[in-house]
């Protein structure tokens, strides 16, 4: 992979003198140490800024050390950031070996770094709150072999500023080996007497094709700042007034919002050919400014700037990283089918075992993982047992075998026992109002189930916790199947709306028993009493609209749109001139009475964002489909 990775970037043609950098451009590479590799890695997190420019020699590293009170990754609130230079010296003296104290202020708190002689070696000590961290002489090792690889980095990127070829990559220097990586790229500021407007283009990576956008941020007065919600509108409302100046028009806008710190008014200033921008903050002085019909061009610049700079990023952006591919990502579940059969068994029929994983609509957190098996054995009886089920069931057929009374409560509800019936023994399971019997002679059938459930459990369940695609071994192997059929869920993402319902994104990624790869992508709307899947061919129609119903939020005018046809299934949206958001109104099928919720700007970016997501799942799970089964030949 990466020696083919090389080789495409070696071919990527560069005009005589080019750099590989384009000059002037400002770049700011996060490259995150260890995580997940090391053991140090769950309550010491390194970070590194790295900033260079295009044909400047040089790269300036900012390092950022983050200590964990506790392992549990969702508790952010209890991340604290330490004194990086102090943190270095303590490791770096216990790795040579040398006693260390020092003490440092921390918003109030003593810090105490330290390093001291214990067994293996020298180790460190963190006092911090009251509380002693101590690193073990292992761990001493692991933060040195974080900050070779974050030095390696920093060694690459010097390389990459004044490189006219792709520079050759060597242990001391290469890009960083990268889960999930974020690179920054500025591309421009707009000065406005007490106010300015900064725009840098910013890609995001949990994944190899990631995702960027544009962040902006409006400053106005001596602290204040706003971003986000309110920023990403006042620039398209700016150049909206702008392009109306143009036209011998003038036109008021008012752009505000509940969670932002401030309200904007601009106005069309035909005589003196400018935009006139009054900014209220909730705290403060307002604040006002004139915006030039060149700084309305230089605007426009920046909006092209950026979109040329994301396209050079989207094709180069593996200058900066090497991604680290995990054979099923965090987000993703999976609903796996597969069919294995038994020459010596007499059931009818392969074995059918399941596989999956599954997400919640709404906390988004996934299930534990889970084996269930479906056999003629088990059957009308049972459609399928879980493999914990059937664990019990070996012992209780076991016991049978050996004409042993055996019985067992399950929970409350189950009963499972063995006992001789006519002569012969027997096992009996008994939930609710379901019943199954098994012959003693079916243990040999059920050991084997057992077995091919457990195997395929623990590779699963070895795939979701890799960092890297495993290495098979004769005990610990994808599994040898006659049939499959995979389902991926890729993206399970929900928009909410203060004011209405709420809508899921989800894309699927099948392979189908034939070895096809399928792609589906559905829209689902939610509320609080029912969840309805809409058709695919409505969900592309909507997003269809979506683009020019954002435009007339942007310019204040009025838009209207149905999508699908009347009576049956379908969307309108509707803007209205004092509209900051879509209002968004779905018709389940053989209805009058909508649901409604309100879009926002994001709605936008989310479609081809995913859609792209899935696709390149979909690539991979192609290319890959030995990490997940082997078919018998």
């Amino acid at each position: 992979m990466r020696l083919l990775l090389i080789v495409l970037l070696s071919l990527t043609s560069l005009l005589g003198g080019e750099k590989v950098l384009p000059e002037g451009w400002k770049f700011e590479v996060g490259v995150r140490g260890g995580e997940g590799k090391h053991q140090i890695s769950e309550r010491l997190k390194l970070y590194g800024k790295m900033r260079f420019e295009g044909g400047k020699p040089g790269c300036e590293e900012e390092l950022v050390v983050n200590y964990l009170k506790t392992p549990d990754k969702l508790k952010r609130v209890n991340q604290v950031t330490l004194h990086a230079d102090e943190v270095l010296k303590a490791f770096r003296a216990a790795s040579q070996g040398e006693d260390y104290q020092a003490e440092k202020d921390l918003k109030g708190e003593k810090v105490k770094y330290a390093s001291y002689p214990a067994e293996g070696g020298y180790s460190v000590r963190l006092t911090l709150d009251g509380k002693i961290e101590e690193f073990t002489p292992g761990e001493v090792k692991e933060f040195w072999e974080i900050r070779k690889m974050m030095d390696a980095a920093k060694a690459w990127y010097e390389k990459l500023v004044v490189a006219e070829a792709l520079p050759e990559w060597t242990p001391g220097a290469r890009p960083p080996l990268q889960r999930n990586t974020a690179i920054k790229i500025p591309c421009g500021e707009v000065k406005l007497d007490a106010m300015g407007i900064e725009y840098e283009l910013r890609f995001m990576s949990g994944l190899e094709y990631g995702f960027y956008w544009m962040a902006r941020t409006v400053t106005f007065g001596e602290k204040h700042k706003a971003s986000a919600n309110n920023a990403r509108y006042l620039d398209l409302m700016i150049l909206d007034v702008g392009n109306r100046l143009d036209n011998g028009n003038e036109i008021e806008r008012e752009l505000k919002s509940e969670s932002s710190h401030a309200k904007f008014f601009l106005k069309g200033n035909l005589k003196d050919q400018c935009v006139e921008l009054l900014c209220v903050p909730n705290e403060g002085k307002a604040v006002k400014a004139r915006i030039t019909v060149e700084q309305v061009e230089l605007l426009r610049q920046i909006v092209e700037r950026k979109d040329k700079r994301t396209e050079w990023l989207n094709k180069h952006r593996h200058l900066f990283y090497e991604w680290q591919r995990r054979p099923i990502c965090d987000d993703t579940a999976f609903n796996i089918e597969m069919r294995i059969s038994r020459a010596q068994s007499k059931q009818p029929g392969p074995l059918v075992l399941r596989v999956f994983r599954e997400k919640d609509t709404l906390s988004r957190e996934m299930s534990p993982l889970q084996v269930e098996l479906r056999w003629a054995m088990f059957q009308p009886g049972f459609a399928a047992i879980d493999r914990d089920l059937l664990a019990e069931l070996c012992l209780a057929c076991e016991a049978a075998a050996a004409k042993k009374k055996y019985i067992k409560m399950i929970g409350s509800e189950t009963v499972l026992q063995s006992t001789e019936q006519q002569g012969q023994w027997v096992v009996k399971l008994r939930h609710h109002d379901k019943r199954l019997t098994l012959d003693s002679a079916q243990l040999g059938d059920l050991k084997w189930a057992l077995q091919q459930a457990n195997e395929v459990y623990d590779w699963y369940d070895l795939l979701t916790k890799s960092q890297e695609i495993p290495q098979a071994t004769a005990e610990l192997h994808p599994p040898v199947v006659d049939e499959i059929h995979m389902m991926l869920e890729i993206t399970h993402l929900t928009e909410g709306s203060k004011n209405g319902g709420r809508m899921d994104f989800l894309s699927r990624v099948y392979r189908t028993a034939q070895g096809e790869i399928e792609q589906k992508f559905d829209l689902r709307w939610n509320d609080d009493e029912e969840s309805y899947l809409i058709e695919s061919g409505l969900n592309d129609e909507l997003v269809k609209h979506l683009k020019p119903a954002m435009e007339a939020v942007v310019k204040g005018e009025v838009y209207q749109k149905l999508c699908g046809k009347e009576y049956e299934e379908r969307f309108f949206l509707e803007v209205k001139p004092s509209s900051r958001d879509i209002d968004l109104y779905y018709y389940p099928s053989g209805t009058s009475d909508p649901k409604y919720m309100d879009l926002e700007y994001n709605w936008q970016n989310h479609y081809p964002r995913l859609r792209y997501h899935m696709e390149e799942e979909a690539k991979w799970l192609e290319k890959h489909p030995e990490v997940f089964f082997t078919l018998k030949k």
